[in-house]
């Protein structure tokens, strides 16, 4: 029987065997070790499908890299930001509508909103009126006020607001009673005389010139009904001769209750 004879193996097929071995040794050393990393695989070949939904945890993300651009539109909610995180420079001022429940302020100026009147209760009045005429300013409840301009042939001319009420025993304090005692002027009635219904009144004297005054004001008149106006203190103007006018009045009202 012949003996085989041992021959070395060439150069090439030394060469050839060795990076066969390296090739094969490196990915069952991967496999050995239970995980592959960064090095094992191709750059730009991980896809999204290849990754477990669910598994990407915040400890996998670099911070401060996810952006705008990463984040689909209309995703985050309330619930996705830290209370009292969100300041100023993070709103548009310019966006934002008004505050359906702030229907009323706490205070103003440090008084409560009880402090102050609605606007609808205040009646702002300016009127010109020629001799012998009256005109209506207001009406609230039982009570009415008017504006009445007497041009006396003898230089008496006379300015003045009246107030008059459609039920007895309303009560008024005006021009011609004493304002610190209740007594029987300050009843209202249908039938009190002109001269008791004077809320305000300015009568001049010399006919020959314009004049004005500040008439007196905090007259009130009270309806039985609980309703009430009142002339804002400080607040009237009669005169005589102005802006085409015999004469001419203005203020304001306060209507209450």
């Amino acid at each position: 029987m012949k003996r085989m004879i041992a021959r070395r193996p060439s150069p090439a097929t030394a060469i050839a065997c060795i990076a066969l071995f390296v090739a094969l040794g490196g990915v069952s050393y991967g496999f050995a070790r239970g995980s592959i990393d960064s090095f094992e695989i191709r750059n730009g070949t991980v896809r999204s499908e290849d990754l477990r939904n669910d598994s990407i945890r915040t400890a996998d993300l670099r911070n401060n890299e996810v952006r705008g651009l990463d984040i689909r539109n209309s995703t985050i909610r309330g619930l996705d930001v830290a209370l009292n995180t969100l300041g100023g420079p993070d709103i548009r001022e310019s966006e934002l509508g008004k505050v359906p429940s702030a229907t009323n302020a706490d205070t103003l100026g440090g008084l409560a909103a009880s402090a102050f009147q609605p606007a609808g209760q205040f009646l702002p009045f300016s009127l010109k009126l020629q001799g012998g005429q009256t005109a209506p300013m207001a009406v609230h409840g039982q009570l009415a006020v008017s504006a009445q301009c007497l041009d006396n042939a003898v230089g008496n001319d006379t300015a003045r607001l009246l107030v008059t009420t459609a039920s007895d025993q309303a009560l008024m304090d005006g021009a011609d009673v004493d304002d610190d005692h209740l007594t029987s002027a300050n009843y209202l009635n249908t039938f009190t005389p002109v001269a008791q219904r004077e809320l305000a009144g300015f009568t001049r004297l010399d006919s020959s010139t314009p004049e004005v005054s500040d008439a007196n004001g905090g007259g009130y008149a009270a309806g039985p009904d609980g309703k009430a106006i009142h002339l804002a203190e400080g607040e009237t103007v009669l005169g005589f001769d102005y802006a085409g006018g015999k004469c001419i009045v203005a203020g304001e009202l306060l209507k209450t209750g």
